[in-house]
């Protein structure tokens, strides 16, 4: 959960334009945080490498990491949320 969270986090201070905000609670049976952030992603960010080869592995990264990952692109914000069972 860690070094997802510090992925996104990242992406968020690095691309989004407000540095995003994080959150964190405990559900039934799993951890989860949350960043949200202004700025979008492409459709399948986090699902397939990206194209260039370059930068774009971290939410990637997190979608081995994490059991589950949701992300609701729209306005005003992008919300990543990362559950790991707990």
């Amino acid at each position: 959960m860690v070094q997802s969270l510090g992925e996104v986090a990242t992406n968020s201070v690095q691309q989004g334009g407000d540095g995003g905000r994080v959150s964190f609670w405990r559900a039934e049976h799993a951890i989860v945080a949350q960043v949200v952030s202004v700025g979008g992603l492409p459709a399948l960010a986090g699902r397939v490498p990206p194209v260039d080869g370059g930068r774009g592995y971290g939410l990637l990264l997190a979608n081995v990491l994490c059991d589950l990952i949701r992300v609701h692109i729209g306005p005003p914000a992008t919300t990543i949320r990362l559950w790991v069972d707990g």
